[in-house]
């Protein structure tokens, strides 16, 4: 394929100074690699992206019955996909490493490697990902041509897609049933149907015109978010207990199919940004299918990508990036049964097989947050964990709030290396859609303006993919430094004095159903607080 793809107005020159922000951890890398991944935005990630759109447009000619048609590669993600749990990053690297020995088949180029979608630098969807003059019918662009209806998708595809979970082996469906998918029935009536963007031309909220990720996208992907995330010492949040650590991963759960909570890249960078390349009419990148929208595989390499750089932080220090000892023999055996490798045969795994880069031959050009990683340092036990618990109602702009009494020690922990984060348990109301998690603090007794330019503000948290809540508590991690900053600066927070933190939804409509019809409702269960 040839012609010139073009990028947004702030790309090339920005995706240059990101790769040379640590060049010695990119040398290190690619004297092991066979293939470097770069900026999506950089002259090399440019021409990566001619290969994939060639592939792309080449996987959707494919008949549906074809493992390596682009829809069936997609809905793997739907099928299999953990998240709000401690299997997010391992699941989706070879999801994503599969696709990209799968694209240098049919974009006809061995010397592919997947760009990644660095949006702290570059906050907004790439101009290459939009139908042009070049590319008039751009298969990156899910209002192209390429992506059908729901009635001619279904006429193509219901019947091969019924066959292949015909096909399915007991072990299979077995965790599809975990997905409260027990029949083929269900799996396309509550999976496919309402995950499917219907109409072709709400496939993704961004224009060429209106490229940039709104509030709160822009906040959650900018570096001090990066930072927060890439702070934690530990590989697994523990939650809900005076004892609980704030991990770069996700928490424990039963197994890869249960949401259970979110540490902050999952949660705020990884979440928000899905959600907001949708909107209310519609749009693949906030529902289990998104990886419909080819971006999605730029998004997740730039996940892998901060896993990578955190993984290099914990062994350049000495420690380990896996799990515990204690925690391996819970976390390394689960199966993921969905992959489909280059060759369109299955390629099934367990999580402990799955996380090393290294055998899938790819390494990292630095990005946003690379440089700072290695001046990182933990603090882990500079004030004991403070716990509050609470069993107390929220709603839409109704916030519920939990009072602590800081240990001796937390409220000065103010040097400019300490981080505070807090761990907000909460049963979710039935409703998740267009429904952002806000948190707050005050001094104790001062019910915070429940809004993002409040001083109390400290974060928030939005759910990907659920339609629907579940009938278990989820824990959340926000980083609440800079909150913490504003009331120590303010004089209004002292030693060992009390601290309000409140929990409350912010949105308008839900996918399906209007607020007023379903009034939206929650329950804060308890608030960590940890210093590190």
């Amino acid at each position: 394929m040839t012609g010139t793809i073009s990028t947004n107005r702030r790309t090339v020159l920005k995706g240059g100074a990101a790769l040379l922000a640590v060049p010695f951890l990119a040398r290190s890398a690619a004297g092991q690699a066979s293939h470097l991944r770069v900026s999506m935005t950089s002259e090399e990630g440019i021409a990566h992206l001619r290969t994939y759109r060639k592939a792309v447009a080449a996987m959707w000619a494919l008949e549906p019955s074809d493992p390596h048609n682009w829809f069936r590669y997609a809905m793997i993600h739907l099928m299999d996909c953990p998240h709000g749990n401690w299997w997010f990053f391992v699941w989706h690297r070879p999801y994503v490493a599969h696709l990209e020995r799968i694209v240098r088949i049919y974009g006809e180029d061995e010397n592919f490697a997947m760009p990644y979608w660095d949006w702290t630098a570059d906050p907004f969807v790439a101009d290459t990902f939009f139908a042009s003059s070049t590319y008039p019918d751009n298969a990156l662009d899910p209002t192209s041509s390429h992506y059908p209806d729901w009635d001619s998708f279904e006429s193509a595809y219901h019947d091969p897609i019924e066959a292949f979970w015909n096909g399915l082996s007991d072990a299979q469906k077995q965790q599809e049933t975990l997905r409260d998918f027990p029949d083929f029935d269900s799996f396309w009536t509550t999976g496919v149907q309402p995950n499917f963007t219907a109409d072709p031309a709400n496939g993704r909220s961004k224009t060429l015109a209106a490229p940039d990720l709104t509030p709160p996208a822009s906040d959650a992907v900018t570096l001090p978010i990066i930072e927060a995330g890439l702070a934690p010492e530990i590989f697994t949040t523990v939650v809900a207990t005076s004892d609980a650590r704030t991990g770069f991963n996700s928490p424990e759960s039963q197994n890869h199919n249960q949401g259970v909570g979110a540490a902050i890249i999952e949660g705020q960078p990884h979440n928000k940004v899905h959600n907001d390349l949708g909107s209310v009419a519609g749009g693949w990148m906030p529902s289990l299918l998104s990886s419909v929208d080819p971006i999605f595989f730029m998004h997740h390499c730039n996940v892998d990508r901060l896993w990578d750089v955190w993984t290099t932080k914990e062994r350049n220090a000495g420690r380990t990036a896996l799990p515990t000892a204690e925690e391996a023999p819970r976390f390394d055996p689960e199966a993921f049964l969905f992959y489909i490798d280059d060759a369109g045969q299955p390629a099934p795994s367990t999580a402990g097989a799955s996380m090393a880069i290294e055998p899938w031959g790819y390494a990292y050009t630095p990005g946003s947050g690379s440089a700072s990683a290695a001046g990182l340092q933990s603090r882990r036990g500079i004030a004991p964990n403070a716990i509050a618990l609470a069993n107390k109602d929220f709603g839409l702009n109704e916030g519920a709030t939990t009072s602590f009494s800081l240990p001796e020690g937390f409220a000065a922990a103010g040097k400019e290396e300490t981080r505070q984060f807090a761990q907000v348990t909460f049963k979710p109301p039935r409703e998740l859609k267009g429904v952002s998690f806000d948190v707050f603090l005050s001094p104790g007794g001062e019910m915070p303006e429940l809004s993002e330019d409040s001083p109390g503000f400290a974060g928030s948290f939005e759910f990907f993919g659920m339609l629907q809540g579940h009938d278990h508590d989820f824990t959340a991690v926000i980083d609440v430094t800079d909150a913490m900053t504003r009331l120590r600066e303010a004089g209004t927070l002292r030693e060992s004095g009390a601290i309000d933190v409140t929990l409350a939804a912010s949105g308008t409509a839900i996918k399906g159903q209007m607020l007023e019809s379903a009034p939206l409702e929650g329950v804060l269960k308890s608030v960590v607080f940890e210093s590190f």
